[in-house]
């Protein structure tokens, strides 16, 4: 799917969470993966409430670049 390995459950509340294999589901020929039991049973529910937009990434999301000295974090970043 669009949202890969992305909980599409917290990515609607804003935080991207990568998801695990074991809270996987199936909809509309996609695979989506979840953090949590909880986040997966909610999408079951109500799959279309969190498919409505394409994926986004939110406005306070960081990456964090990290790497021994002379690897070249500052060329990466």
């Amino acid at each position: 799917s669009l949202w890969k390995l992305s909980d599409p459950v917290s990515l609607l509340g804003g935080k991207v969470i990568q998801g695990q294999p074991e809270f996987a589901a199936h909809y509309s020929g996609n695979v989506f993966v979840f953090s949590t039991e909880e986040n997966m049973k909610a999408f079951v529910t109500e799959p279309k409430k969190y498919l409505q937009a394409r994926p986004f990434m939110p406005d306070q999301f960081r990456t964090l670049i990290m790497g021994p000295q002379g690897c070249g974090k500052l060329e990466v970043a």
